[in-house]
């Protein structure tokens, strides 16, 4: 007779466990802490899409940094070439004939011979002035692009620096589903507990 007392109080005992769990169960499936859940999900969810935003922005202002450094360093090229080319056409202004002798013999030129090396000269010099100015024509393009897709740059950089993520939190969700949950009174505190355990 006491072992069947004992079986009985394991059984009973057993019985307890499987309903306590069930109530627990039930708890934290209550509409109430489902919609909280949901909540939670939705919320945790849309911050891990914000911070690979954030993760994507960060790589994509990193490629811009690098592409304005490019973009800088070509620039101070194309500056340096316009120095240069406008130091080509200052000496190409500043170039006068000089070939009024013969150069094999050193003997004076004749008048249409004098007229001839001088209008050879003055074409030369022309046909130089002019590829200089299309060069420099070609380099100032090239530098002004350079300087508007800078621009182009600093601009998508500074709308990247000014976006905000609004990472929410969820601990005010998490206490709330907390506080609901430790509201509930304690299994062993419930009808069907103090007619099963008595």
């Amino acid at each position: 007779r006491r072992i069947a007392e004992i079986k009985d109080i394991a059984r009973m005992e057993e019985e307890l466990e499987f309903k306590k769990k069930q109530y627990v169960k039930s708890v934290r499936e209550s509409a109430e802490v489902k919609n909280i859940e949901s909540k939670i999900a939705k919320i945790t969810s849309r911050n891990s899409l914000l911070n690979a935003e954030a993760a994507q922005d960060r790589l994509t202002m990193q490629s811009l940094i690098k592409q304005k450094e490019n973009l800088s360093l070509q620039c101070i090229a194309y500056q340096k070439k316009d120095e240069a080319l406008r130091e080509e056409i200052r000496k190409i202004k500043a170039s006068e004939f000089t070939a009024e002798t013969c150069p094999y013999c050193g003997q004076q030129l004749p008048e249409d011979k004098l007229e001839e090396a001088r209008a050879k000269f003055n074409e030369k010099k022309a046909s130089e002035r002019q590829r200089v100015v299309a060069l420099g024509q070609s380099n100032k393009e090239l530098w002004n692009d350079a300087l508007a897709q800078i621009e182009g740059i600093n601009t998508k950089m500074l709308s990247l620096e000014n976006k905000t993520y609004n990472v929410e939190s969820t601990d005010k969700l998490v206490a709330e589903m907390a506080s609901i949950i430790a509201a509930q009174p304690k299994f062993e505190d419930t009808l069907e507990y103090k007619e099963k355990a008595s």
